[in-house]
């Protein structure tokens, strides 16, 4: 998380999206880490949870990301998602 601080308030949201990829893949691992296991989240779900814990407005940017970085998984037709194991 040292290489990300900048980027987190004190309160643990995310302030901006990084320019570098590096960066915002650990971005995403970072809000990746407050979805919970075994659980099926609706897209309405997970858009509330990416927006809880980011200032910036474009939520849709992360939960693409967290699709692309095999973070969650959603069924084909985009209503169930789930973090995939790692």
């Amino acid at each position: 998380m040292s290489k990300i601080k900048n980027f987190i308030d004190e309160n643990g949201k995310v302030i901006s999206w990084p320019s570098k990829r590096t960066l915002q893949k650990e971005i995403v691992v970072y809000i990746g880490d407050k979805f919970k296991k075994d659980i099926e989240y609706t897209e309405t779900e997970v858009n509330e949870i990416i927006k809880g814990w980011i200032l910036f407005n474009d939520y849709a940017l992360v939960r693409r990301e967290l699709i692309v970085e095999n973070i969650l998984t959603r069924d084909s037709v985009g209503k169930c998602y789930q973090v995939l194991k790692r």
